[in-house]
């Protein structure tokens, strides 16, 4: 029996579920099902072959993650998988993508392959689901069973090669408006799903409080390893985030311990003691620091929109009406970082960029973003990335 590509197509359309095919330049080859999520799904195969996401997903926030996920498999030539939330007919509905990459005889990569499992029934359907999960069912994190029954396991392994861990409990501060604290919330529990880091176990412990269990590397201190997690976090949420109209990523809170015995009976007491601490340090920025929480969200936005700017603590301080010293504090207590940090991030990030997108010179691009002196600019680039600024530009121009 011949099996053509008509026969083919119309058995995986009565299949419950999406199967797709993107070709090396994310444009859609294949779709078995046309959902209300991308528009023009009633018509004719023509009306999605050769177009990508965003020339046909409705909504810009996924059209975005979907653009994202697919560079990551490119990138990393690994599959992944994370979840959506689209509104279709006036109805909330929560889809799974799974995706893969495809490769050729010769090892060549040339496209993507994925499914869309609609997984609305599965979440909302709280009476068929089981208090004691492994798995949350929102997110695909561990639930807290889950996730302290991994815990005990690992910290076994870690005790026989006498290797210490870090315990993080981490939030985000909610924003006012439900429907981006929905898509802050979705950033952010994707976001602990895509960073591969060895041995690493994530969790959704309650409605919006996650925990992660790290290794702490005989290397790095424990805030050095707890810094790079956090960075490496915000940089996967920025990613979703960087050129949305009317969205702000939520800043995020974060507590953490050294589990030293690496025993499951303190490691159970530790997360109990990280929820409670995180709690109150939620509240304490919510109430300490309310009157200033919107002018350092909108000054961290202002650093980052314009890092060439001359950024002087000193009269940053003097400007909000806070001593220095006052400053720094609540600066760190709301956004994890230093202002300091931040100011040579997002001065860093726009040289990156200026390197790969133009033709200018190393000396102007110092200027441009914000340093006086070219031989600083190289030093604290090779410091802070790893290579020369001319070596990036090599690298990925």
């Amino acid at each position: 029996m011949y099996l053509d590509l008509e026969f083919i197509k119309n058995v995986l359309g009565q299949l419950p579920v999406n199967i797709f095919f993107k070709d090396k330049n994310l444009r859609y080859l294949f779709s078995s099902h046309y959902d209300d999520n991308l528009s023009g799904s009633n018509n004719k195969d023509s009306s999605i072959l050769g177009k990508t996401d965003e020339q046909l997903r409705k909504n810009s926030l996924n059209a975005k993650i979907s653009h994202d996920t697919d560079m990551s498999v490119i990138k990393t030539q690994k599959g992944t998988s994370y979840i959506i939330e689209e509104e279709l007919n006036g109805q909330k509905s929560i889809f799974e993508i799974i995706k893969n990459p495809v490769f050729n005889k010769k090892n060549q990569f040339i496209g993507i392959v994925g499914i869309v499992i609609d997984i609305t029934e599965r979440v909302n359907d709280k009476h068929n689901l089981n208090v004691y999960s492994q798995i949350d069912a929102l997110t695909g994190l561990y639930s807290k069973n889950g996730f302290l029954s991994q815990m005990y396991k690992k910290l076994a392994q870690y005790r026989s090669h006498n290797i210490s861990s870090v315990l993080i409990a981490l939030s985000y501060l909610g924003n006012d408006n439900k429907d981006i604290d929905y898509s802050s919330f979705m950033f952010f529990s994707n976001a602990l799903r895509f960073p591969v880091i060895e041995n690493k176990i994530s969790a959704r412990i309650s409605s919006n409080v996650f925990t992660v269990l790290l290794i702490n590397s005989k290397n790095d201190s424990p805030e050095k390893t707890v810094a790079k997690f956090i960075s490496d976090l915000k940089n996967s949420i920025t990613r979703y985030t960087e050129g949305l109209s009317g969205y702000t990523m939520p800043e995020i809170a974060a507590e953490w311990t050294v589990l030293a015995e690496n025993n499951g009976g303190e490691g159970e007491r530790a997360l109990n003691e990280l929820e409670e601490r995180l709690s109150k340090t939620i509240s304490g920025v919510k109430n300490s620091f309310n009157s200033y929480k919107n002018v350092l969200y909108d000054l961290r936005s202002e650093i980052y929109d314009h890092p060439e700017n001359d950024w002087n603590i000193t009269e940053i301080a003097k400007k909000i009406g806070v001593s220095k010293s006052h400053f720094y504090r609540m600066y760190k207590k709301i956004h994890i970082t230093s202002c300091t940090d931040d100011i040579i991030d997002a001065r860093l990030k726009k040289a990156c960029r200026l390197l790969i997108e133009t033709d200018l010179r190393v000396s102007d691009i110092s200027l441009r973003c914000g340093y006086k002196r070219e031989s600083f600019f190289m030093r604290q680039f090779r410091s802070k990335i790893g290579m020369t600024a001319v070596q990036y530009r090599n690298k990925y121009k």
